[in-house]
């Protein structure tokens, strides 16, 4: 993990940096009840990853405390997880039970990666062509593997999001200055 001071060909998003990729598609995901934007959806390709980070204690990280949750809510709803050794340590391999167009029920994969860092913690959902082919998830984890997150000195109770903001180079003047969250920034490596 180190600092990262510039941001070089980094996009701004408040609490998540993100590299700028070839062909990449940025979707802000926003929360209608808080009117707030809760994840950032990057679509590379035909493979989409979800991200989110969250405030984390100071003493241990939460990838072990909420992987089990996520499996027992995806059990619950009629799908399945295992969990497997990636690239990142322990995923989360799940097929989720939703409805399909006929009206069936269908199982659609997805993979839950996380990674906890000093008083931070990032989740990403892996879909599309990145669950199923070594290529395309490469791709993914070499884009997860450049994310920083952007934890900042404030006090936050841990799983509490870290807010996120239209970027700056989209012409939506940033709500909070980025000089003030100058501290704790951690890239993955």
């Amino acid at each position: 993990r180190s600092e990262v001071d510039d941001l070089g060909d980094l996009l701004d998003l408040g609490g998540l940096w993100l590299p700028v990729l070839d062909g990449m598609e940025l979707r802000l995901e926003v929360d209608p009840s808080r009117d707030e934007i809760s994840a950032a959806q990057v679509l590379i390709a035909d493979s989409t990853v979800q991200l989110q980070a969250f405030a984390a204690p100071r003493s241990s990280g939460l990838w072990d405390e909420i992987r089990p949750e996520i499996a027992d809510s995806v059990t619950a709803g009629g799908g399945t997880a295992e969990v497997a050794d990636g690239p990142f340590g322990r995923e989360l391999n799940v097929r989720i039970a939703q409805p399909g167009p006929d009206g069936r029920p269908a199982m659609v994969p997805a993979i839950f990666v996380g990674a906890d860092g000093p008083r931070w913690f990032l989740r990403a959902v892996y879909s599309g062509l990145a669950v199923i082919d070594d290529t395309a998830q490469a791709q993914v984890d070499d884009l997860i593997s450049r994310v920083v997150v952007v934890r900042g000195d404030a006090p936050m109770a841990p799983r509490e999001l870290l807010a996120l903001q239209v970027p700056p180079e989209a012409g939506q003047p940033s709500e909070e200055s980025s000089a003030e969250d100058t501290d704790d920034r951690d890239d993955l490596n």
